[in-house]
């Protein structure tokens, strides 16, 4: 996970990692992406940042995986927000949604 928001998220942009962390295990609670984490992340055209990074994992990628994984635990695995997509957005931001 840590890894993906490497790839995925500027350094400095906390939310838009806990959110990119939502959309991961938010899809693996809706079961229709794949059944684990590491499918959700591996899947065809899914997550490019998973496989690529433009800047190296940072302590605050693995806070801030480790507790999206610790409240998506202890709430029963259950989604933790709407999101199940993003893209690239304004200022230095991904943009979150239901729908693709």
């Amino acid at each position: 996970m840590a890894l993906t928001l490497a790839g995925e998220c500027y350094d400095h942009k906390t939310q838009d990692k806990r959110r990119v962390c939502e959309v991961v295990l938010n899809r693996v609670s809706d079961g229709r992406f794949g059944s684990s984490i590491m499918e959700v992340l591996t899947a065809k055209n899914q997550f490019a940042g998973y496989w690529t990074q433009p800047r190296p994992v940072s302590e605050n990628d693995y806070e801030v995986a480790e507790q999206a994984l610790r409240d998506w635990y202890d709430g029963g695995c259950k989604a933790l927000s709407e999101y199940l997509f993003f893209c690239a957005g304004d200022n230095l931001e991904n943009e979150f949604r239901r729908e693709y």
